[in-house]
């Protein structure tokens, strides 16, 4: 095993490069297997057998290499939680939301004078239940 003297700002940064590379390759594996579909979207992993188990096979060396550095370098895992991050993507939903308003999509062009009547209302709900959301998912460890 390897033995290297990093200082703090050092250990920090190839920590941070190989738990964000860790989280990426571990999430490739995880939609692989993806078939989700919503109202707007639709994620399906379109992948051959062969291409499957050569991912697989890649993505697994570079997790072990991952590992085998964490060991060397007595790097400590990060607790994460969902939930915060997903607060953070909510914030930058609210923020698209209200920009979809009718006043703010006058800046695309004109605004059919009906779509204040037609698009605020429900977008004025959708953008208080995501508040609410952000809300109760932000609340830490509550029951």
């Amino acid at each position: 095993m390897i033995r290297v003297d990093l200082n703090p700002a050092q250990r920090n940064a190839i920590t941070i490069a190989l738990r964000e590379t860790e989280i990426a390759l571990r999430r490739l594996l995880a939609d692989l297997d993806v078939d989700e579909h919503g109202r707007l979207y639709a994620r399906v992993a379109v992948v051959g057998e062969a291409q499957r188990r050569q991912i697989e096979q890649l993505v697994n060396e570079a997790l072990d290499e991952i590992i085998y550095l964490a060991d060397a370098l007595d790097l400590s895992p990060q607790l994460q939680n969902p939930l915060a991050e997903m607060v953070g993507q909510m914030t930058v939903l609210w923020s698209d939301l209200i920009d979809s308003r009718a006043d703010k999509l006058a800046r695309y062009g004109e605004v059919d004078p009906a779509a204040s009547a037609g698009l605020n209302p429900p977008l004025d709900r959708l953008i208080a239940l995501l508040e609410k959301l952000m809300g109760v998912a932000g609340r830490q460890g509550s029951a």
